[in-house]
């Protein structure tokens, strides 16, 4: 949608359609007249050039065409000019026999005047030094636009560059109307209140917002904050909300099909997927969900909820207002209004009461202390996700050939079911037997504590505020350097 916006907003398809059609004699006399300057000198430059001693054929053949192209425009090459320098010299590439040098030339000489000016006071087109040294000023100022943007959330490297196309080059620019129509309507939430959701959420703010909620919802909801908060940390990036209510029962996701998909390599390492991972859920599913019906829409009305910036039936990531000491749902509604107050990101995730433990668990230790307890359960041949934690059964009467079973080294993509029965796929003779002694079924496991879910892991009791990458395995790793972990770059806090 935003190409053919963009598309529709660039005077390209006109340019094009100027340069190829046939034009009568009094539009080419009237645009030659408009023209007449940039002739002039580009047949200077023609001639400073044929009296070079080392003049550069190319060169001179490319000023005669170009000269020669311009002169027959039925339009003024004025109206090529756009929003900045690299811009308006593609748009002069259109031209025939206009090759970059000179495209940048053009540009220049239509910008002149301007900060980015290429040209000079005396009135003559730019040396090609002095063109490029301001196409890598702008390649830079471009390159870091495209970064500012995508500080807002939905606005990715493509969406961010094609905005700089259009002239947008920076976060204050972005509330334009001519911008922000290309957006999306989560997007443009997200342009709205940028400066404050890039500001952490303290643990003032975060008591503040919790408390209000859960005064604010139905008693049969538990409401939990967790994250860096739960880990007793000063501040955060965003506030995570786990939300629980006896009517949300769904069935939980079933593991893998196959207990081979995930035993013979060990998972790569990377960005660790988020709990709760969004799914795309349509509007009509969504409006009859439990998180839009008993959690979305009375935080908004009382005040809460400003925006959504992302959500599906279990995730919702929404910008939220941080009451004021003492007020009231009036004053709460009047500073969304006019956008008075503190606003921070929270993220709101709904799960089943089958499902708080792990849950609880999943949201407040960092990525490093999650990914230790899946590493755990993958050599016992289980399975934990933020859902639940399962077992893997084998079905063969045999005990002794249980024994020689390989241990599973890669984490499966999806949590189980209570139980799951598998049977793997007959893909051959050759190893049809190697598949029938892998077939069994995953049993959950029940747990009724988290003392008890880091207990079947192997692990001692953690408190919840030291569930972080540096206090389980720091220690461990003090021989192999300062910081006890890798090279990288340093993760944010949630």
């Amino acid at each position: 949608m935003l190409r053919s916006t963009i598309n529709k907003a660039c005077p390209r398809p006109f340019i094009l359609c100027h340069a190829t059609r046939a034009s009568s004699s009094s539009s080419i006399v009237n645009a030659r007249a408009a023209n007449k300057e940039i002739i002039e000198l580009l047949h200077r430059n023609l001639k400073d050039e044929e009296a070079l001693p080392d003049a550069n054929p190319y060169k001179i053949a490319s000023f005669a065409r170009t000269i020669r192209a311009i002169e027959a425009l039925d339009y003024p090459i004025a109206s090529l000019k756009s929003t900045d320098v690299r811009r308006t010299t593609e748009k002069a590439k259109v031209i025939e026999g206009v090759g970059y040098g000179i495209a940048q030339r053009i540009a220049a000489y239509l910008h002149e005047g301007e900060p980015s000016s290429l040209g000079s006071s005396s009135g003559e087109l730019p040396s090609s030094s002095q063109v490029q040294k301001s196409v890598e000023m702008d390649v830079e100022a471009r390159q870091k636009a495209i970064t500012s943007l995508q500080l807002v959330p939905g606005i990715g490297k493509k969406l961010a560059t094609d905005l700089v196309n259009e002239g947008c080059r920076s976060l204050d620019q972005l509330q334009d109307p001519h911008y922000k129509d290309l957006l999306s309507a989560p997007t443009r939430i997200g342009v709205d209140y940028i400066y404050h959701i890039l500001q952490d959420v303290t643990t003032v703010q975060a008591d503040r917002v919790t408390t209000l909620i859960r005064e604010t919802l139905e008693e049969k909801f538990e409401v939990h904050a967790a994250g860096a908060y739960r880990r007793s940390l000063p501040t955060s990036s965003v506030l995570p909300l786990l939300f629980l209510h006896p009517y949300y029962d769904p069935p939980l996701a079933p593991p893998p099909n196959h207990l081979s998909s995930f035993k013979h390599k060990g998972k790569k390492r990377g960005r660790s997927p988020s709990p709760f991972a969004q799914t795309k859920s349509g509007e009509t599913q969504m409006k009859a969900s439990l998180m839009w019906r008993r959690i979305l829409t009375p935080l908004t009305e009382e005040g809460i909820v400003v925006g959504v910036l992302a959500q599906s039936i279990e995730k919702v990531v929404a910008v939220v207002r941080v009451p004021g000491e003492g007020e009231g749902r009036e004053e709460r509604v009047r500073g969304v209004e006019r956008k008075e107050g503190v606003f921070r990101r929270a993220e709101l995730h709904l799960a089943p009461f089958k499902s708080k433990v792990p849950a609880l668990v999943a949201l407040t230790g960092d990525a490093e202390f999650m990914r230790d307890l899946q590493t755990r359960a993958r050599n016992q041949l289980m399975h934990l996700s933020e859902y639940g934690l399962w077992r893997w059964v084998w079905s063969l009467d045999d005990p002794d050939k249980q024994q020689h079973q390989p241990v599973s080294t890669q984490p499966p993509r999806a949590s189980g079911e209570t139980a799951h029965r598998l049977h793997p796929p007959d893909e051959s003779e050759e190893n049809k037997e190697h598949e029938e002694l892998e077939e069994g079924e995953w049993v959950r496991v029940e747990v009724e504590k988290e003392e008890q879910l880091l207990e079947k892991m192997g692990m001692a009791w953690v408190e919840p505020a030291k569930r972080n990458f540096g206090f389980i395995v720091g220690r461990g790793k003090a021989g192999k350097g300062k910081s006890g972990r890798g090279r990288g770059r340093p993760r944010k806090v949630v």
